[in-house]
């Protein structure tokens, strides 16, 4: 399964040059926020970046930013669990049981900047080095 983990510009480190271990933690009242990406396909036609956009517009800043992983990338013991979004994304899921060290050590080579996407108007495409300078 294909899941997308949003982040935030804020979660880069320019002197590591990479994005920090925020990245992929869990929140402070549950675990680590994915959106199912069959889901989010089936709600929005098959454009992720207008679903962030309207499910997630304050997560990830403007343009979108986020990492799709597959399920074969999270620790093993995992769980997900379906919840309900606050803004009403019924693609939303958390995953359970593992703890954020365990998350560092799955994701800790996986934070470069070419790892991840952004949304070019609804196409998604690769992060560039333009995208990371206007950031600053």
């Amino acid at each position: 399964m294909e899941y997308i983990r949003l982040v935030h510009p804020k979660n880069f480190d320019f002197n590591r040059g990479r994005f920090s271990d925020l990245a992929f933690k869990r929140s402070s009242d549950g675990g680590m926020s994915i959106i199912d990406r069959i889901c989010a396909d089936g709600v929005s036609g098959g454009l992720i970046c207008h679903h962030i956009r309207v499910f997630y517009p304050a997560i990830s800043g403007e343009p979108p930013i986020f990492y799709i992983l597959q399920d074969n990338e999270l620790p093993s013991g995992f769980t997900l669990k379906e919840t309900l979004s606050d803004t009403g994304d019924k693609c939303h899921r958390e995953v359970d049981d593992v703890s954020d060290n365990q998350l560092y050590k799955a994701f800790k080579n996986k934070r470069e900047p070419h790892m991840f996407f952004t949304c070019d108007g609804t196409e998604p495409r690769r992060l560039t080095a333009q995208d990371l300078e206007r950031w600053r």
